[in-house]
């Protein structure tokens, strides 16, 4: 079962409403990383997918730290974990599986990814085409 406080957080994360991740942009195409491209447009040196933020605000450190030293399996198991998403659900939202999205994961924008995490909160299911 979905984590519905968790996905909230990941929301305002994304939306720039966190302390911990005010200055954590967004870009689906990569999990935790400096210097990428910040669909968010709020010019922020660090960006990070649905996964990234969800584990940054579990881990407590700061974005520009995490980016500098994280295992990849472990930030996607505890965001995995701290979600409550099963396997399917995972690789649906994290990768967006079997959508045109799949092999331009960077083409997600932010609205996007937040209307995804409503649908997932409400439905329990992941859909990219909400």
């Amino acid at each position: 079962m979905v984590n519905k406080a968790a996905i909230d957080k990941v929301i305002a994360s994304i939306r720039g409403e966190v302390e911990r991740t005010k200055d954590l942009g967004f870009n689906m195409g990569f999990a935790v990383e400096n210097g990428e491209t910040d669909r968010t447009k709020r010019g922020c040196g660090t960006v990070a997918c649905i996964a990234g933020h969800t584990y940054v605000n579990k881990v407590g450190r700061s974005p520009s730290r995490v980016a500098d030293n994280y295992n990849w399996s472990e930030l996607f198991d505890t965001a995995q974990e701290e979600l409550g998403l099963t396997g399917e659900q995972r690789a649906q939202l994290f990768f967006a599986e079997n959508t045109k999205y799949y092999d331009n994961l960077e083409a997600i924008t932010p609205g996007q990814a937040i209307r995804t995490l409503e649908h997932l909160r409400d439905t329990g299911r992941v859909s990219w085409y909400v």
